[in-house]
């Protein structure tokens, strides 16, 4: 009879490319630093039987400090309970020059108190290896961040992050993050960053696109922030900060609540934002709400698959960046078959991912498909 191995380090020693590793329910105490890589096609998977049932609390403290890190490549972590005393939640480029094409996907990261000082802490980041040489290509999808915060607030000091991209092409898609100092930030040697289809609530600054400080010379191009819904920023919805290009997109977010400012660089401008209730089926602002939206929802829009971010953000796409490609569609009906000079009529029409409709040239509003 097969038994469980004791510790994911054990796993981490004999995990090959393409093996899934399945972590039990349970509560895993400890910091952990994962090592082995898989490959292309065939990456190492580290899933819990249940989602969110596996529970990894950290214990470690301090500048740098992570529940999870990785050194190797190719590596999913997925469905994971993360939390703990450390400054950082998941890592995903921890140390070397080789973790790149990671992913933390469906994980629940929350109630960390990171330091006040400029090293600050992030509940999921895509880290910087050794030097940020060789790292490139990590994604955080589908996750849920909760109560990441500085210690003792951190007036006037660096806040907290959600989800930190620090280096190139990285896919931050469908996330939640609640109640996070920078609910996603960009920052370091960041660019070609796809950031689409969050959703961010309570956050002190929603979206921030930059580069800056180590490694020195980055200029934050070609990122694209689309179809993500912000709700009650404390301070700015959406800015640019540091250096960034001429050739980020922020099209179709919409905004409620709060501060609704998008300041950006470059005499940027952000297209196709709504400023209306997103209508969630249940906003508590708490971990436990249903953030999907009601079926009347003005941000229900396609979905777009993460290989379609991929394409879009791509190092074969640099220069040609552009927004994911959702196309308009509209009909109109008529309450009756035929119609006799001086009768009335009842025209009834529905537009779907329109930013504005016009009927004879009129505008009309924009009604649910």
């Amino acid at each position: 009879m097969s038994r469980a191995w004791a510790t994911l380090q054990h796993a981490d020693a004999v995990a090959k490319p393409g093996d899934l590793v399945i972590i039990l329910d349970g509560i895993y105490r400890g910091d952990i630093i994962l090592k082995s890589s898989g490959t292309p096609g065939h990456p190492i998977t580290y899933r819990a039987e249940n989602k969110r049932r596996a529970k990894i609390v950290g214990i470690g403290s301090g500048a740098g400090s992570a529940v999870i890190g990785l050194s190797g490549g190719y590596t999913v972590i997925q469905d994971l309970d993360v939390t703990g005393t450390d400054a950082n939640g998941i890592i995903l480029a921890y140390s070397g020059s080789i973790a790149n094409h990671n992913q933390a996907i469906g994980n629940y990261v929350h109630g960390f108190v990171v330091p006040c000082n400029s090293d600050s802490g992030t509940a999921i980041e895509s880290g910087a290896g050794d030097n940020y040489i060789g790292i490139s290509h990590n994604d955080m999808i589908g996750n849920l961040v909760v109560n990441i915060t500085p210690y003792g607030g951190c007036p006037g000091g660096h806040q907290a992050s959600g989800l930190f991209a620090q280096t190139p092409y990285s896919v931050i898609a469908d996330n939640i993050v609640i109640n996070a100092g920078y609910g996603i930030q960009c920052w370091h040697a960041a660019r070609n960053v796809a950031i689409v289809g969050n959703t961010l609530i309570d956050n002190l600054r929603s979206i921030t696109v930059g580069a800056g400080d180590a490694p020195h010379g980055v200029i934050n191009d070609y990122t694209l922030v689309q179809h993500n819904i912000i709700v009650h920023s404390k301070s700015l919805a959406i800015a640019e900060t540091g250096k960034t290009g001429k050739h980020n997109r922020y099209i179709d977010n919409l905004i409620y609540g709060g501060n609704t400012t998008i300041d950006l660089n470059n005499e940027l401008i952000a297209r196709g934002t709504v400023n209306a209730d997103p209508q969630f089926i249940n906003n508590t602002g708490t971990a436990t709400g249903n953030y999907s939206l009601q079926a009347n929802s003005p941000a229900r829009w396609d979905h777009v698959p993460v290989d379609a971010l991929r394409a879009v953000i791509g190092a074969d796409n640099v220069g040609h960046t552009t927004a994911v490609a959702i196309r308009p569609a509209a009909g109109i009906r008529a309450d009756t078959a035929s119609v006799r000079r001086g009768q009335s009529v009842i025209l009834s029409w529905t537009t779907k991912n329109a930013v504005s409709a016009y009927l004879n040239g009129e505008p009309v509003p924009l009604a649910a498909p």
